[in-house]
C-alpha cells in the first residue's frame, strides 16, 4: 500500500482521478495544510474495514459472545 503525500490546493486540483486511484489501487494520500497533516485520503473498502476493526475492539473481552446493545436480565 502506498502513502502519498499532497497539499490542499493538489488535492483540489486533482480530486476525480485521486479518488479513483486510491479507491482502485488502495493507496492512501495524507493532505496537508501549510506543511502540516490534515486529513487521509481513503477507499471505502478500506474505510469499512478499519470501521469493522473498531466495532471489534468494542466488544467486551470478557463475554466474546455479548452482542452490542444487548442487555442482562
Amino acid at each position: 500500500m502506498m502513502q502519498d503525500v499532497m497539499t490542499i490546493c493538489a488535492v483540489r486540483a486533482e480530486l476525480g482521478p485521486l479518488a479513483r486511484s486510491v479507491a482502485r489501487w488502495r493507496e492512501r494520500v495524507t493532505i496537508t495544510d501549510r506543511g502540516r497533516p490534515t486529513a487521509v485520503l481513503i477507499g471505502v473498502p478500506e474505510l469499512a474495514e478499519l470501521d469493522q476493526a473498531a466495532a471489534g475492539r468494542d466488544q467486551p473481552a470478557i463475554c466474546p459472545t455479548c452482542r452490542p446493545g444487548a442487555r442482562d436480565v
